[in-house]
């Protein structure tokens, strides 16, 4: 594959879970500074909060139609 450049950013819940990491890969040497880190840092944190609000619609989804079941029941 000849990767020559690999930078990571954690993605950790709200609640701590580790759910993998954000990164980026290039087959040519590459150097990130500290403004592009905490550039990365902030993909990774969109990245996980993004999944969690997908997470809580669905959520909120499977609420809304138990409730219809249970209105359409009566």
């Amino acid at each position: 594959f000849g990767l020559e450049f690999y930078a990571a950013a954690p993605l950790t819940t709200k609640d701590g879970h580790n759910l993998g990491t954000f990164c980026i890969l290039d087959k040519r040497p590459r150097y990130i500074n500290s403004d592009q880190q905490a550039m990365l840092k902030q993909m990774a944190s969109i990245v996980v909060d993004e999944m969690e609000v997908r997470i809580q619609s669905r959520n909120l989804i499977k609420e809304y139609i138990a409730r219809l079941k249970k209105l359409e029941e009566n």
